[in-house]
């Protein structure tokens, strides 16, 4: 599986042996208000994706783990995994809404 950020890749994916997913997380990211969460939208989709795990499981850690300092950022993490998830049925193989 490859799951890749389409703000940044300017070709598309060779492989077709793998199941690919590129999303534009950067300018999710960029839309809620801080670029620093362009991870938490690729980590929603991968989530998304793969199965492994579901994204309330993720988000529990992340309440039950992240210091005091950081829990004004819980929302944001909130939403930029959700926007992640919501790609995995948005975009196609090639970065464009479906």
């Amino acid at each position: 599986m490859l799951i890749a950020d389409a703000s940044l890749i300017n070709r598309e994916p060779e492989r077709e042996d793998i199941d690919i997913l590129m999303i534009p997380a950067n300018e999710i990211a960029e839309t809620l208000g801080n670029r620093r969460m362009t991870n938490m939208v690729m980590l929603g989709a991968l989530l998304t994706k793969s199965g492994v795990l579901p994204v309330e499981t993720v988000k529990q850690a992340l309440i039950d783990h992240l210091p005091e300092r950081h829990k004004h950022l819980l929302e944001l993490n909130f939403k930029a995994l959700q926007k992640g998830a919501d790609c995995v049925t948005e975009y196609s193989i090639d970065g464009y809404k479906v």
